[in-house]
């Protein structure tokens, strides 16, 4: 029999069991991957099935396409087998047993199966006890080969798979350690979608005539040596250079180290990203891990730090290392039924980006969609994080409603996973000191890769001698005054950086300053796409460009949101500053004088009003600004406080404390948070026993599900669009001419053209609405293909300044604005 055309169930369900094992078994839970992976098409052998393959390969009755459901039978067979009487199942094997029952019922689903539906049904018992005619299960049974049923039987009979399961489960609950029953439930739920994780990868590759192999660790070692190599070229030009390459040698040393959560608190423009990757190759050389992971808060660096990181790795390496900006295909819908979700998938898998290179350089956004989103592209990554070192660069950007999710997972996946994490900034949150001690990152006894960092604080700013001065009276200005002051900043021959909080203002400002023959003026906002952004980063105010602006008189001046404070390598002699939070001064701060050759640089705090920069929305940028308002004093003139830990600290407790509802990632118009959908599920359950829902049924009661669908790690619906200019415009008629791929090479050649897409590829954060609003005006439209792409007009997108839409615009309402 066929699990699908031109491949067998036998087929199928062998590769599963090697690839979910095979990607389990890095944390140790081979046994149980390859369960799942020889229960998860049960239903597969159902006569239903066998009639529904037939159809499709006559032809016919094409409406009955994934109807027929060949997922729930295993889960039952599973649940039958582990809980019939004359099995004695010990209390914590009764997670296990629902854990991989769930992973069977979930496996085309995008996500796991809620247990409790958020009106108190019981929807995993629905699941489990469905009518066998429905579920196909005996009819499935019947039909099994005897070979077949002995391997099941031989898996499910297995002594060392119970005992993989208790070892595994200590480890779990961290043994004698007493967790929350909260922080355990959360933890079984990371496990489940982990193993879910094992199996789509394995599943999918398997579909897609790819399945998964065992592959030799990578050869860190000889990355390391080119490292070196290219380390040893670099000149020194002062003694921040010296300081540096100390920094990057203590690194070294400190790779030595067990496996662990590692924080690299250092100052901007202390040498962060090469630092860290010389830390990170060593160690996962010491340690034989599977991946290096960088996770960066914006797109606007990822280029920047991936084109170091090639350089000083070497050519011979850069197919080893990919670049993942963002996701070109779109997302499915949340609110599409079980089987038109299940059909979207489909279409969207073989086009999928998978992280399986051993050097990956991501965004926040993606890294927080592998743990948290509904989307199989985003289950099917959450397996390679395993046996990693993870560089966590500029972490006090990451979002605060996210944060007691992001620190209980990174315990998870120090203490159970078996990855080591590096939290790079020179702001470094107090995620170990958070309120509820429940979601506390536990970090090693001696986390810092350099103890003694607060010297190199204090070496840095005493060299670049930074003066900081508050404008107070600038709360009246108006928007050319503004621009003006800029501008007068630029015409005394300095370069100047204006960091805003919003990309209106930032726009706004840049448009107000017209052409100006004696200044060169830019533009930076995430309304842009990458390639765009990359190219002023790396060849308008880069180092040399700068130097050169200076040498021929006509110096920069550029507007930016807060996407050039994380981590951007770029050194200015002036930099202005929306107010906001400290930590933010800090980072702009870094952006002055970085390199210690004026002898001082001005740094200069300004105060727009609300008409000019609307930050109602930004409540975390508001609670910042409140709290430099009572520390003007303190910050005028006294660039000391930038580098002051303890300084920090309290802005962080106060930042925390007035924020400490949002933490848990609370869920508008409902009662509940994530944190609560994804651990005990208490308000649920309440509501479960308010309609007498029976649950006793089982010990995990999470609404994955729905906490899934409600995930968003920024604000608003993120709509990817590849923009029709420059290269994005021959890459979107690629698309058009393999708009329905059949072969292998065919599927390979539309990933290569993803993969270089996003280069192009924007990120609308606008409502539904809005979204259709343009689609049906023509501002961008769904690509007709066979994998689902939006594209925008080249009308509707600027090169200097990206794009903007509003409904007064003219342009919003031009039908004939995007031909599909």
């Amino acid at each position: 029999m066929l699990a699908r055309p031109g491949q067998t169930i036998e087929q199928h369900t062998y590769e599963c069991i090697v690839g979910a094992s095979l990607n389990a078994s890095k944390i140790g839970l081979a046994r149980t991957a390859a369960l799942i992976g020889a229960f998860h098409d049960f239903g597969k052998w159902s006569d239903a099935f066998y009639d529904y393959m037939e159809a499709i390969a006559s032809g016919q009755d094409r409406t009955r396409k994934g109807s027929i459901d060949h997922s729930t039978a295993g889960a039952q067979h599973l649940w039958r087998y582990f809980t019939d009487e004359r099995q004695a199942i010990e209390p914590f094997e009764r997670y296990w047993v629902q854990i991989i029952a769930l992973c069977c019922l979930s496996h085309h689903e995008g996500c796991l199966i809620d247990n409790l539906k958020t009106e108190g049904t019981n929807h995993f018992k629905a699941r489990i006890t469905k009518d066998v005619r429905q579920s196909y299960y005996e009819e499935a049974w019947k039909n099994i080969p005897a070979e077949e049923k002995a391997r099941m039987h031989e898996l499910l009979s297995d002594p060392a798979l119970r005992e993989e399961w208790r070892s595994f489960d200590a480890l779990l609950r961290k043994g004698e350690k007493k967790l929350s029953s909260k922080e355990i439930k959360y933890r079984y739920g990371l496990l489940s979608r982990f193993l879910l994780s094992c199996l789509v990868d394995a599943d999918h590759s398997s579909a897609g005539g790819e399945p998964i192999k065992a592959v030799p660790t990578p050869p860190w070692d000889k990355m390391l040596a080119n490292l070196d190599r290219y380390l040893a070229r670099l000149a020194s030009r002062g003694m921040i250079d010296d300081l540096r390459a100390e920094i990057s040698q203590r690194s070294f040393t400190a790779a030595d180290r067990p496996q662990g959560k590692f924080l690299m608190t250092l100052p901007t423009g202390a040498g962060k990203t090469l630092a860290s990757l010389r830390f990170a190759l060593a160690h996962a050389l010491k340690h034989q891990l599977d991946r290096l992971i960088y996770v960066i808060p914006y797109t606007s660096i990822i280029d920047q730090n991936a084109a170091t990181i090639r350089e000083a790795l070497g050519n011979e390496f850069a197919d080893l290392i990919l670049v993942h900006h963002a996701n070109v295909l779109v997302d499915p819908k949340n609110d599409l039924s079980e089987e038109e979700f299940y059909q979207e998938e489909k279409r969207r898998y073989k086009a999928g980006c998978t992280w399986k290179p051993p050097v990956i350089l991501t965004t926040a956004v993606q890294f927080l969609q592998t743990l948290f989103s509904k989307g199989s592209s985003y289950v099917r990554r959450m397996n390679s994080l395993a046996s990693s070192v993870m560089i966590f660069d500029e972490v006090q950007a990451l979002p605060l409603k996210s944060t007691y999710l992001l620190t209980s997972a990174l315990n998870f996946m120090e203490e159970v996973m078996g990855c080591s994490l590096v939290l790079c900034t020179a702001t470094q949150p107090i995620w170990s000191q958070l309120e509820d001690e429940n979601w506390h990152l536990r970090l090693n006894p001696d986390p810092h890769i350099i103890p003694d960092y607060q010297r190199y604080f204090e070496l840095f700013y005493s060299n670049r001698r930074i003066a900081v001065n508050m404008i107070e009276e600038s709360e009246k200005w108006k928007l050319q005054q503004f621009a003006d002051f800029a501008l007068k900043q630029a015409h005394s021959g300095r370069n100047t950086l204006m960091v805003v909080n919003t990309k209106t203002f930032a726009r706004n400002l840049y448009e107000a300053c017209g052409d100006v023959p004696d200044v060169q003026i830019y533009h930076l906002s995430t309304n842009m796409i990458p390639q765009d952004r990359s190219n002023i980063i790396t060849n308008r105010i880069d180092r040399q460009s700068l130097k050169t602006a200076k040498k021929i008189k006509k110096p920069v001046l550029c507007f930016s949101t807060q996407l050039i404070e994380a981590g951007v390598d770029v050194d200015f002699d002036v930099v202005i500053r929306s107010a906001a939070g400290l930590d933010s001064l800090v980072q702009a701060g870094g952006r002055c004088n970085r390199d210690a050759q004026l002898n001082k640089g001005e740094i200069f705090v300004v105060f727009p009003s609300e008409k000019l920069e609307n930050t109602n929305k930004l409540e975390e940028i508001n609670i910042g600004k409140s709290l430099l308002k009572t520390i003007l004093p303190d910050v005028q003139g006294n660039a000391n406080l930038l580098m002051e830990e303890n300084a920090l600290n309290l802005f962080y407790q106060y930042y925390y404390s007035k924020n400490n509802e949002k933490l848990d990632y609370p869920l508008k118009a409902n009662s509940y948070t994530m944190m609560d959908l994804l651990s005990t599920n208490s308000t649920i359950k309440m509501e479960a026993q308010r309609i007498q829902a029976d649950y006793s049924f089982m010990l995990l009661h999470q609404s994955f599900q729905e906490a899934a669908k409600n995930y968003q790690v920024l604000e608003g619906l993120s709509t990817p669009v590849i923009v029709g200019k420059q290269k994005g415009a021959e890459i979107i008629e690629h698309l058009r001419a393999l708009a329905h791929p059949h072969s292998k090479e065919e599927w390979e050649a539309v990933r290569k053209l993803l993969k270089e897409a996003m280069e192009y590829t924007l990120s609308l954060n606008y409502t539904e609405k809005d979204i259709n609003a343009m689609l049906a005006s023509g501002i961008i439209a769904l690509l007709p293909t066979d994998y689902p792409v939006y594209i925008l007009s080249k009308h509707h997108y600027d090169e200097k300044t990206g794009f903007s839409w509003s409904k007064s615009e003219p342009y919003a309402k031009n039908p004939n604005g995007l031909t599909v």
